[in-house]
């Protein structure tokens, strides 16, 4: 296991989790779509303290992972603590008002609203580079 290899864990229940808020997709409201990712990045640092803080954790050879929205919260997240020496993002794309939450997209005038707030925390503008240690994946095949 893992485990037996001396990795340590913390998995977040996030906002969007189904596990925790099966009805995130439906009920959340845009408006409140900056607010709630300042809280959600307040929560992953708070986990990064939480497994920091563990006994035998070697603070020099912490890594987060982030898959899809916790991808991009995660990026998020580098922009403010680097604390972890390795950042892995999933499946993720560089600005929240791309994504636009699996609903409509807003129109470039809707922007200056609610999701134009959220240009200032978009990824591309707060991760940190990693220069030559980055690297991008191939673009699979009928993707963009």
């Amino acid at each position: 296991t893992l485990a037996a290899k001396g990795v340590a864990s913390v998995l977040v229940d996030t906002m969007w989790s189904t596990a925790v808020n099966p009805d995130w997709f439906g009920k959340r409201v845009p408006e409140e779509d900056y607010g709630n990712s300042i809280k959600q990045v307040i929560a992953l640092r708070r986990a990064m303290d939480l497994l920091l803080a563990q006994p035998g954790i070697d603070k020099g050879r912490t890594a987060v992972v982030g898959h899809d929205y916790g991808g991009m919260y995660s990026m998020m997240m580098a922009g403010v603590d680097q604390r972890a020496k390795a950042y892995v993002y999933v499946a993720v794309v560089p600005s929240l008002n791309d994504w636009a939450f699996l609903g409509p997209q807003p129109s470039r005038g809707q922007l200056s609203g609610g999701h134009g707030r959220l240009r200032a925390i978009d990824a591309r503008r707060t991760a940190p580079s990693r220069g030559a240690r980055s690297r991008r994946a191939p673009t699979p095949r009928g993707f963009p």
